[in-house]
């Protein structure tokens, strides 16, 4: 959950991960990026996806952190393309 969730579901409060995500789990979710990520949903923090490039239309997109720029959508791999060129960053 995030947590401006967590005032009306406290029951759901906190972070799962499936033991498959685990070192010496399933390949390719096994070496604990997983938990860091839902720790990060936890502890406030949405994808740098989020919203898209909608800066534009009066949200803040991304993960509503300055230093991080928003990108249009979620990405598979290294490439560097500004994918949101009218956001700053």
């Amino acid at each position: 959950t995030f947590p401006h969730e967590c005032e009306v579901n406290k029951i759901e409060d906190g972070v799962v991960v499936s033991y498959k995500a685990r070192p010496g789990g399933i390949e390719g979710i096994d070496k604990g990026h997983t938990l860091v990520h839902e720790v990060g949903h936890w502890l406030g923090l949405y994808h740098t996806f989020q919203g898209g490039c909608s800066r534009d239309k009066g949200y803040n997109g991304g993960d509503l952190v300055d230093d991080t720029p928003p990108v249009k959508a979620h990405q598979y791999d290294c490439d560097r393309q500004d994918s949101c060129p009218t956001d700053p960053g």
